[in-house]
Parts: structure tokens; C-alpha cells; sequence
């Protein structure tokens, strides 16, 4: 993917809405963008100006009008006809309409020719399944929603599905999970054009705690585990993960819970799929991945907040689940979308 520099602005972004598209997918994308146009006049001298605006935002749908989304929310667009002359950003978005999309052959064959003139191509959640149809990811890396994985892999043998992963960056195409994961892409395409502290000035805009890496999970362990535990399995499961700068062991948890260590480690194995202990060091591990992403803490520092004795503990427990050291891990998430 080319590198993109401020004097190659304004950033013509162009998002394709749909009847029954997911409202979250573009509203997501489009409020990235425009704060990050705020972000930029904010920091001008002249605030009244927008000429230093980075992103420049059209919505198109097929034959323009309103469009009604999946969540009941009519949006203004215009026609496909209507593009501006050079598009940098084109976002397909997900959601329950994607099938008339991609049995749309004017539709289809208008998003691969778009997509084919555009530097950087974006499919949310779903959106993936039409770049797909569209021939455009044949031989790539891509995701897709969680829930749709199964079926993805089934009707797009041709494509190399990366399972729970927040986005993936193959060339100029970028895939994510959809829903939250639109803000997760939109802050690291304004880390590549506008800069490093322009997207942590729009996270904080967005009350966005940090900007994650595309290789976090769409559901984190806690997520996963709670989903459907029976009720006191899940509440051990918010107290551990509200503990988890602390040491605790597998015996702690269970007097916690009224349980022996025997019954509570044969329940929580029955109601999660994992022992109590492998639990914990998921959540150390994503606690972990989170600061050395979204923080400058000394290594030391991170380790005891995640619950690990110290660096090395933590060194060694990365080496495992991961092939690479903390450091490592902090340098690969530090740099642009390009990693994702």
C-alpha cells in the first residue's frame, strides 16, 4: 500500500449505502473521518477555514435519495454516477441487504471497477462477502464477522479467511469485523494520512479508550467464556477479569464463589470450555496486548498491571502464545494498517 502523506490531501472518501445496510458501518467510518476534520480546523489558526480538512466524504447508493438502513435510519445519498473524479477510500459496509447487493450486476460490476481506481479499499463485516462476489479477493487475506465465518469460507474457497481478527490489510484492501471494528480502521488510516497524534486526538474525540491492532480478537476472552455461563460461573468470570492485575490463583476464585477448587475448576471447564488457570492467562494476555498497543509503559510496569510476577514472566508467556517477544509485539502494533 502506497504511503500517504498531508499533501496528498483532501482524502476523497466515498461509502456505498444500501437498503438494509449496517448503520454502525457507516456512521462508524464517517464520524472518524469528520472528526478528524474537526481535529485539523481545531488546531488551525484560521478555525473558520476547511480547507485543511483531510477527508472529504460522499455517500452514494445506486440510484441515490434516501436509503433505509437496517436499524431504521433513512441516509442522504447520492447516485453511483455522481463520484468525485479520483476516489481514495471506497467502504463497502455489511449487513442484512448484502445479498440484492451482490445479485446487483450493475452494482457489482460499478464496486469493482470502483474499488479497481481507488487507493485503499474497504470492506466491513459483510462487506467482505461482496468484495468477494465482486472477484476482488481472490488469493488475499481477509475477515469477515465472527458469526459469518463458517459460511464465508464455504462460498469463497478462493479467499484466505483470517479468523478472529479485528481487520487484516492485504495490498489496498482492508477487511475488519465490522460494527465497533469500522472505528478501529478509520483511526489507523488517519494514523497513516494525518498522523499518530491527529488519530489519538479523534480516539479521545470518540471516547474510544485506545486505537487497537488488527490482530485483537472480535470477542475477547471475558466475551467469549460469559456467553451463556450459567449465572455464578459468570459472575466468576466479571471477577476475574476485574482482578486480573492481581495474582490470583484458581483456589481464590473458588472461596470466592463458595465452591471447592475441584467443583469450581470442573464447572467453569463445563460452562466455558477452559480450565479456571487457562482463563486467566488469556486475559493477562489480552490485558497485556492492549498496553504495550495503547500505552508507553515501561515493560515492568505493563506485567504487573496484567498479574504476571515481572517482564520476564510476561517475555515468556508471549514467546508461547505468540512467537515474539512484548517488544516485539509493541514495535509490529505501532506501525500503520500495513501490519494488520
Amino acid at each position: 500500500m502506497p504511503s500517504t502523506t498531508t499533501s496528498a490531501m483532501p482524502h476523497q472518501v466515498v461509502i456505498l449505502a444500501y437498503p438494509g445496510a449496517h448503520l454502525l458501518n457507516i456512521a462508524g467510518s464517517a464520524e472518524v473521518f469528520a472528526a478528524a476534520n474537526r481535529a485539523m480546523q481545531e488546531r488551525s489558526s484560521d478555525a473558520a477555514s476547511s480547507d485543511n480538512a483531510p477527508y472529504r466524504l460522499t455517500m452514494v447508493s445506486r440510484d441515490g435519495g434516501g436509503v433505509l438502513t437496517a436499524a431504521g435510519v433513512e441516509i442522504a445519498t447520492r447516485p453511483l454516477s455522481d463520484l468525485p473524479p479520483t476516489v481514495n477510500v471506497l467502504i463497502i459496509p455489511g449487513g442484512a441487504g448484502i445479498r440484492p447487493v451482490m445479485a446487483d450486476e450493475a452494482m457489482t460490476r460499478w464496486i469493482a471497477d470502483t474499488a479497481r481506481r481507488s487507493r485503499r479499499v474497504i470492506g466491513l463485516g459483510g462487506g467482505s462477502f461482496i468484495l468477494a462476489g465482486a472477484g476482488l479477493l481472490s488469493g488475499r487475506r481477509c475477515v469477515s464477522h465472527w458469526r459469518f465465518e463458517d459460511d464465508f469460507e464455504r462460498e469463497h474457497p478462493a479467499v484466505h479467511l483470517v479468523r478472529d481478527a479485528l481487520f487484516v490489510v492485504d495490498g489496498p484492501f482492508i477487511t475488519a469485523a465490522g460494527s465497533s471494528a469500522s472505528l478501529d480502521v478509520g483511526l489507523r488510516l488517519v494514523e497513516e494520512d494525518v498522523g499518530p497524534l491527529t488519530a489519538l486526538h479523534v480516539a479521545a474525540m470518540l471516547v474510544t479508550p485506545r486505537i487497537r491492532a488488527g490482530d485483537q480478537p472480535q470477542l475477547s476472552a471475558e466475551m467469549k467464556a460469559r456467553l451463556g455461563a450459567a449465572p455464578r460461573i459468570a459472575r466468576a468470570i466479571d471477577w476475574m477479569s476485574e482482578n486480573v492485575a492481581r495474582r490470583i490463583s484458581v483456589g481464590d476464585a473458588a472461596e470466592r464463589f463458595a465452591m471447592s477448587e475441584r467443583n469450581f475448576s470442573r464447572a467453569f471447564r463445563k460452562e466455558t470450555g477452559l480450565s479456571p488457570s487457562a482463563f486467566m492467562e488469556r486475559l493477562r494476555l489480552e490485558a497485556a496486548q492492549r498496553w504495550l498497543n495503547g500505552s508507553p509503559l515501561a515493560l515492568e510496569e505493563v506485567a504487573q498491571r496484567c498479574g504476571y510476577s515481572g517482564a520476564v514472566q510476561m517475555a515468556r508467556a508471549f514467546q508461547v502464545h505468540f512467537g515474539m517477544t512484548p517488544l516485539a509485539y509493541r514495535r509490529a502494533s505501532a506501525v500503520s494498517p500495513r501490519s494488520g
